[in-house]
């Protein structure tokens, strides 16, 4: 009778611990961290083209000169910077990437958040196909960026967003 209860009790925790480790199931990852699965950013200079005369262009340097070099690689290779002293509708911007710890893969489409460096404002903006790379020196490149800006805070038209603006290439 005795091996018989304690049989009946070991039957009965064992189907109470299942029902209960299945109502709070417990994942892998929740309890550990795989190397390699955090968050990564990816980070990119480019130029923001089309602005309605709210950019840096030739007041800024950088951005002239950025906007050279563009034209000479697929236009004109003879441009100077100082053709394009007077061009308003262009600013240099800072790109940040944030990718998921949960992962992408190639081929995967990310948000883009561009930062003026000088320009008044990026609204009406279109970004201008650039690389983007790890932040560490010398990363190859990851994806590419391009595409319209959103203006997300009227209050602050140097900040946009580029939705699904990059795509992963590794």
């Amino acid at each position: 009778m005795r091996d018989r209860m304690k049989s009946l009790i070991t039957l009965l925790l064992a189907s109470l611990f299942m029902a209960t480790s299945a109502a709070h199931g417990v994942q892998v990852q929740d309890l550990i961290r795989l190397k390699g699965a955090e968050a990564n950013k990816l980070v990119g200079m480019g130029i923001i083209v089309g602005l309605k005369g709210t950019g840096d262009g030739g007041k800024f340097a950088p951005s002239v000169r950025s906007l050279a070099s563009a034209i000479q690689n697929l236009v004109d290779p003879t441009v100077i910077a100082a053709e394009l002293k007077d061009t308003k509708n262009v600013a240099l911007v800072a790109i940040s990437v944030s990718l998921p710890a949960s992962g992408v893969r190639e081929g995967d489409k990310v948000d883009v958040h561009v930062s003026a460096i000088a320009a008044k404002s990026l609204e009406g903006g279109r970004l201008f196909l650039v690389p983007l790379i790890g932040p560490m020196k010398n990363s190859p490149v990851f994806a590419f960026a391009e595409g319209a800006v959103v203006i997300e805070d009227k209050n602050v038209p140097t900040v946009g967003l580029i939705r699904s603006g990059a795509q992963l290439t590794r």
